[in-house]
């Protein structure tokens, strides 16, 4: 096999390869998320599609404790509750969030 049959395959090859992988991935724009209501220290009602959480449970409070990204860190709004423990949410299952006044 000549060297110029070795280029046009590998040439061939590199073009099947990129024809066959298709779009590239691509980050969801970040613009709006997560909402400006969602920052540490608020007291957020979060609602979720029915069946979500559980089959009875279709919203949460959540005292904000840290956000990273579309993750919410909640923990419970009431300072002398320590029978609930922090737990993170992502903020993408979310349907409807509401600012709670303290």
């Amino acid at each position: 096999m000549s060297k110029r049959m070795a280029v046009v395959y590998v040439v061939i090859g590199i073009l099947a390869g990129y024809f066959i992988a298709g779009s590239s991935a691509r980050a969801q724009s970040s613009s709006g998320f997560p909402p400006s209501s969602v920052v540490v220290g608020a007291d957020l009602l979060l609602q979720f599609e029915s069946g979500s959480l559980s089959q009875n449970v279709s919203s949460m409070r959540c005292a904000v404790r840290t956000v990273e990204g579309n993750w919410v860190k909640c923990g419970s709004a009431d300072p002398f509750d320590t029978s609930r423990g922090d737990k993170w949410v992502n903020l993408a299952y979310v349907t409807q969030i509401t600012r709670r006044d303290k």
